[in-house]
């Protein structure tokens, strides 16, 4: 409503009265709009199907907003350096829903189970989550720096603590939190803490954790999860009902071997452990192993990323594993050594039950020496249940063959399926200069696969052509002990990514023709299969040739025959 200026008459005092007086009437009109649209908003809200639910089962609704976390990695074992796991989380969605509307407000206020979950780093926040979440259980994150640079007052309420997450690039505030929480903390299942070191852009120095006290007093008995990533491991002696324990990743070295094999006796419950560090050489010299000392046996998984390259096998040589255990290892190989060196320790006689009944074994050389098998012959999409992945120390391509194509440090009588991805090699010189491609020949095929008597698929990817050759040629060769072919139960040979010569092409020939058995020619080679491999001219025709001993022969996804010889 416009404002009739005509009365604007009298002496400047009165007229700004009059204004103060029109200003003041039109904000309670406003005033009195404003409350009458929220009422007729709260209304249309109330009127919502949402809201005709029962008080009780729309609070079952808002705590889908809710997450406690889960603390351990669900990310796939192999390969991943960088495992995620899903920390608490969800208070800033229910402090958004609060916010709707009355009704919504007051069933969540009303409902302490969804405040159990929120972050740390504000007190007052801290505060008005552990009254309003009653006495239920809590679970609590701290991804962000403390503003105050105090940590918030959670000492009373240690005992309602079901999960803590710290992940934070500032030691202080773990020391901080540390020191808060001394007492004894009887309902935590979960612990993850996590410090990212910063480098200083004065110094240039990292700022690095001390050695902390141990937190909760080193007292909880329900401690299901435990990660102390980045972090020292402040206990001596572990919870011993730990399901999952993952250490390492520190500027300083691991506990002493005898000090954490100590830890590890006293965890039976025990499903996964993944230890991240090193060991002085001395150290590891100096221990005296005494093979399957400690018995784990709920054992699952084992994922150890340790150097020196003796390490792994010097602890898994401790270790009493079951059969079901999958094994990671991670580790840089000293100059002159091989995969096998990693492993050396574990006696062929005294190795774990987990490292026998592989039936398929995967191996790549691309910049790593990478091993992996499986109790299953062609699971090779599912985490393996050995894998063995080594850098050179010099980054090169310069260690030895064997561990790697021979003389395995594990049981590969029962191999079935054999995958070998190889690319080419080169070798940078030492002090600078051009890099050397190098098409090294393995000269050891026959030892090779004289180990694998229960082969039946072999798959070749990506070998130099002066590889596959000597390959194709060891599978001419019999077995020390009688006039058996090597690998006697091959039927299949798959060939990938390979230059295929006319030397190739003759060799395969006779690798078929070679396993008829004598008075037929039907050969025991049931198929072969080319792709991106195709040979031409000569080596195309002798190719063809395999195709009247009765193997089946595939280039490039096209069958080119199936009829058996007569």
């Amino acid at each position: 409503m416009a404002f009739d200026t005509s009365r604007l008459v009298g002496s400047p005092e009165d007229l700004r009265k009059l204004i103060a007086q029109e200003t003041q009437r039109h904000r309670r009109v406003i005033d009195d709009t404003t409350y009458a649209i929220s009422r007729l908003q709260a209304l249309h809200n109330s009127l919502a199907p949402v809201n005709a639910l029962p008080a009780e089962l729309l609070g079952l609704i808002f705590a889908q907003l809710l997450s406690q976390g889960d603390l351990i990695p669900k990310a796939p074992r192999h390969f991943s350096r960088r495992l995620q796991v899903d920390p608490p989380r969800g208070s800033r969605d229910i402090l958004g829903a609060a916010a709707v509307c009355r009704y919504w407000r007051a069933v969540i206020i009303q409902n302490p189970w969804l405040w159990v979950s929120f972050p740390i780093h504000d007190r007052i926040g801290v505060k008005e989550f552990l009254a309003r979440s009653k006495d239920l259980l809590v679970s609590l994150s701290l991804t962000r720096r403390f503003p105050s640079g105090e940590a918030p007052v959670l000492a009373p309420s240690a005992h309602r603590i079901r999960s803590l997450y710290i992940s934070t690039d500032l030691a202080d505030d773990i020391e901080l939190l540390t020191a808060e929480l001394s007492c004894p903390a009887p309902n935590l299942q979960e612990l993850f803490v996590e410090y990212l070191p910063r480098i200083s852009s004065v110094t240039g120095r990292i700022d690095l954790a001390t050695r902390l006290p141990s937190m909760f007093n080193g007292e909880a008995p329900a401690l299901r999860v435990l990660t102390y990533r980045g972090v020292p491991s402040p206990c001596k002696v572990m919870p011993s009902s730990l399901l999952y324990l993952q250490i390492g990743m520190v500027q300083d070295a691991l506990p002493p071997v005898p000090a954490l094999l100590r830890m590890l006796s006293n965890l039976p419950l025990l499903e996964t452990l993944k230890i991240h560090g090193f060991w002085e050489f001395e150290e590891i010299a100096q221990h005296a192993v005494v093979h399957n000392d400690i018995a784990l046996p709920k054992l699952g998984a084992i994922d150890l990323n340790l150097e020196p390259q003796e390490a792994p096998g010097i602890l898994l040589s401790s270790l009493a594993l079951p059969a079901h255990t999958d094994v990671s290892i991670t580790s840089i190989l000293e100059e002159g050594c091989s995969v096998a060196n990693v492993l050396e320790t574990v006696a062929p006689t005294l190795a774990p039950l987990c490292f026998s009944g592989f039936r398929g074994l995967q191996l790549f050389r691309d910049g790593y020496w990478r091993v992996q098998a499986y109790r299953v012959p062609d699971a090779f999409f599912d985490p393996p249940a050995l894998e063995i992945l080594c850098a050179d120390v010099w980054g090169d391509a310069h260690s030895p063959w064997p561990g790697f194509l021979v003389d395995w440090p594990f049981d590969v009588s029962q191999i079935e399926t054999l995958v070998l991805s190889h690319k080419q090699e080169t070798y940078h010189p030492i002090g600078g200069g051009e890099p050397v491609q190098m098409d090294r020949t393995f000269d050891r095929w026959g030892n090779t696969f004289r180990e694998l008597p229960a082969l039946k698929t072999l798959r070749v990817m990506g070998t130099p052509t002066s590889e596959l050759e000597t390959l194709l040629d060891a599978l001419l060769e019999r077995t020390s002990d009688s006039a058996d072919k090597v690998c006697p139960n091959l039927s299949s040979l798959e060939i990938f990514d390979v230059q295929f010569s006319n030397k190739a092409g003759a060799l395969l020939l006779n690798v078929a023709a070679s396993r008829a058995p004598v008075g037929t020619r039907v050969s025991t080679l049931e198929r072969v299969e080319l792709f991106n491999s195709k040979p031409c001219g000569v080596g195309l025709s002798l190719c063809h040739k395999i195709i009247p001993f009765g193997v089946e022969l595939v280039i490039d996804e096209e069958i080119m025959s199936t009829v058996a010889p007569d």
